[in-house]
């Protein structure tokens, strides 16, 4: 998972610099198209780097307990 983090979303600075409540739904969807492009993904590498920002959003989202 490091490995895809260093290599999908640590050289966008950009949008890893954009606050959790400040996301859209098109600051997403311009990061995964623009990471699509330049690395021309297959469909596991392209859920694998997915799966970094749902797990992100979702432990974001976690009520405190």
């Amino acid at each position: 998972m490091m490995a895809d983090w260093n290599r999908f979303y640590k050289p966008d600075e950009k949008f890893i610099a954009i606050p959790v409540g400040n996301l859209t739904k098109i600051n997403i969807d311009d990061f995964f198209n623009t990471v699509l492009v330049e690395h021309n993904l297959k469909k596991k590498a392209f859920y694998n780097m997915c799966g970094i920002l749902k797990q992100t959003l979702a432990y974001a989202w976690m009520p405190n307990t």
